[in-house]
């Protein structure tokens, strides 16, 4: 059921081979991915390892990772998507990464909630998680902005570390912020 999805700046498309130097650019800056649960990609071959694993989830069918592409000039800024889907408990968490040189635009805020439309009235999921690092005051906003509350701390897992650090945990129901 993937299908592109638009907001007032950008298009969310499937990842593809054409974005490799784009998704490079940041995914090998430390300060960018200081936050994310994968590590920082040590050269091309970390992101092409990713663009193939991407690619291979698609097929599956319930794969749903989107490039952030500006309608302005076709630049891929970052990646946003769903990375676990509970469909038991009409659950999805979200996950997002914008460029640095894209910060403090609203890129991120503007994607969000259109991931939320998505979840809410195309896969018609009641729940949306979000899980944000201690100190990524930035992500944290941006969760507030789209409507999401704090729960509470939560073990995570992350790839680039043994064991599960503790991060703030966002839900947003169904009907109760500014998704829908």
């Amino acid at each position: 059921m993937f299908k592109e999805l638009s907001t007032q700046r950008t298009l969310l498309k499937k990842i593809t081979w054409e974005y490799t130097h784009d998704i490079f650019e940041y995914a090998s800056d430390k300060e960018t991915t200081q936050y994310m649960s994968w590590p920082t990609h040590k050269d091309v071959s970390d992101t092409e390892e990713f663009i193939r694993d991407t690619i291979k989830r698609y097929k599956s069918g319930s794969h749903y990772d989107w490039a952030v592409i500006l309608k302005k000039d076709k630049k891929m800024i970052g990646t946003c998507g769903i990375p676990h889907l509970k469909v038991k408990e009409k659950t999805a968490e979200i996950g997002y990464i914008i460029n640095k040189k894209y910060w403090n635009k609203g890129y991120a805020t503007e994607v969000v909630s259109r991931l939320l439309k998505f979840i809410f009235e195309d896969l018609n999921l009641q729940k949306a998680e979000a899980y944000c690092f201690m100190g990524n005051d930035s992500s944290e906003r941006v969760l507030h902005k789209a409507g999401f509350t704090f729960m509470g701390i939560k073990k995570y897992s992350v790839i680039k570390q043994k064991e599960p650090i503790e991060a703030k945990y966002f839900t947003l129901k169904k009907n109760d912020g500014k998704s829908t």
